[in-house]
């Protein structure tokens, strides 16, 4: 943690001003993102985060027991000093460590890079590279609900088609996914055969159309193909399509709110999907049937800022996904669940009640419903953390941020030894509640 924090620091006393002009027509900037937690579970044991089983995610607050960071580095050059033209290069690192996992932290995954020309053709921008593309979150759940670009092998597209003198814009861009060391698809439990699932996915982006004074829609639309392999998979077709509303100044510009809905198909519910996974040499689990699977999602997130006195943010989501297929033991043809589908709810609320400007009070409450037929679980889980936090200043998103935190959680006896475990063991095996504490700490500039 010591050799962490000493590695970092630099550049947290330096976040206020990242950006360097090297020449009038050069310049650097350091962007990033850093968390670490240190706590442990009541009895002394290992920290644990509360997720239910089938759910994408959890709420955060409290809750996030491991180390995390992003660094960027992004080079910026204008081809002359009148016109708008430029370059940009950017080069993203990110590493992870789970307490319980017996992992180093180690800051080597190439997340971001990428080259783009900015206002060419027209004032558009081409770019192409490995690439994040506008990825949209619930921020208290650390939910990516629109993510296209990440994890991608390659891309490339055209931002801002229309030229950047309209509000809105269109957008267009391809990915190439590769899942790595992925099993045949036999019922043979003796071929150890594995290979490359490769998935294309084009992405098109229709954004910012105004419909009111101060709400606009965007709205996407993806078409993927998965390639046939030589480990038995054949090609499959898949799309998506969805729509998000943003509407801004709400309460005289007070609040804003995001409403998003989408429907995704076949291999386009996922970018790197197999629809296979083993769990031993002898239990191959098909847990996907990739021509009639499909994932429907409704989310909204709202935010509040009434500044010097309270924030809060809100968020509800559903997600519906149907496997196609009732998961099954490839090798015994034993059903593994008592369905397909599973059915996630989630809502809750983080609340900040400003003391003074570096010193507030948090609360997170929240709640997950989970109807998992494909384990044959169903329950609730219901999580709150309170944290006294000393804060950069003012406002739900001011960073970097320290927080002592106490968190308590319940769930449904049908779910005792599926929540509250880490890496390294159980931890609340024969529970239905548990309590955690420590201190967390949050930065991104």
């Amino acid at each position: 943690m010591r050799k962490l924090i000493l590695l970092f620091l630099p550049y947290f006393l330096c976040a206020q001003n990242a950006n360097y002009n090297i020449t009038p027509l050069d310049s650097v900037a350091f962007k990033g993102y850093f968390r670490t937690s240190l706590g442990e579970s009541e009895g002394g044991k290992t920290m644990v985060n509360f997720a239910i089983p089938g759910g994408l995610s959890h709420y955060r607050l409290g809750n996030e027991p491991n180390t995390y960071a992003e660094v960027e580095f992004d080079y910026n050059h204008k081809l002359d000093l009148e016109s708008k033209k430029s370059f940009d290069l950017v080069f993203m690192l990110a590493g992870y460590s789970g307490f319980g996992d017996q992992q180093p932290f180690k800051l080597e995954n190439v997340t971001q890079l990428y080259a783009k020309m900015n206002n060419v053709l027209g004032n558009s921008d081409i770019w192409i590279g490995r690439r994040y593309y506008e990825r949209r979150d619930h921020h208290i759940i650390d939910y990516f609900w629109y993510s296209p670009g990440q994890g991608a092998t390659v891309g490339a597209g055209i931002d801002n088609i229309r030229g950047k003198k309209h509000k809105d814009d269109i957008d267009i861009a391809i990915f190439n996914f590769e899942n790595k060391n992925v099993r045949s698809l036999n019922n043979d439990k003796d071929d150890n055969t594995k290979g490359v699932l490769q998935n294309f996915i084009l992405e098109t982006k229709w954004k910012n159309i105004p419909i009111s004074e101060n709400g606009s829609v965007t709205f996407w639309n993806r078409l993927s193909k998965r390639q046939k392999s030589n480990i038995n998979y054949n090609q499959i077709n898949g799309y998506g399509l969805g729509v998000w509303y943003d509407q801004t100044n709400i309460f005289k510009g007070k609040a804003y709110n995001t409403l998003q809905i989408s429907y995704r198909k076949g291999n386009s519910i996922g970018k790197n999907l197999a629809p296979i996974y083993e769990t031993s040499e002898s239990e191959l689990v098909y847990s996907y049937d990739m021509k009639k699977t499909y994932v429907l999602e409704v989310s909204n997130q709202f935010t509040f800022e009434h500044e010097k006195v309270f924030a809060l943010s809100a968020v509800a989501l559903y997600r519906y996904e149907d496997r196609g297929v009732i998961p099954y033991n490839i090798i015994t043809q034993e059903q593994l669940g008592d369905g397909k589908q599973i059915h996630w709810f989630s809502i809750g609320t983080r609340m900040i009640k400003y003391l003074t400007r570096h010193f507030n009070l948090a609360l997170e409450a929240g709640t997950d419903y989970i109807d998992n037929q494909t384990i044959s679980k169903k329950g609730w889980l219901n999580k709150i953390t309170f944290s006294p936090q000393l804060s950069w200043d003012y406002g739900f998103y001011s960073r970097p941020v320290l927080r002592p935190f106490i968190t308590y959680a319940k769930w449904s006896d049908n779910l005792i030894g599926d929540v509250g475990n880490a890496p390294d063991g159980p931890v609340f095996n024969n529970k239905n509640n548990g309590l955690t504490y420590g201190l967390s700490f949050e930065i991104w500039w």
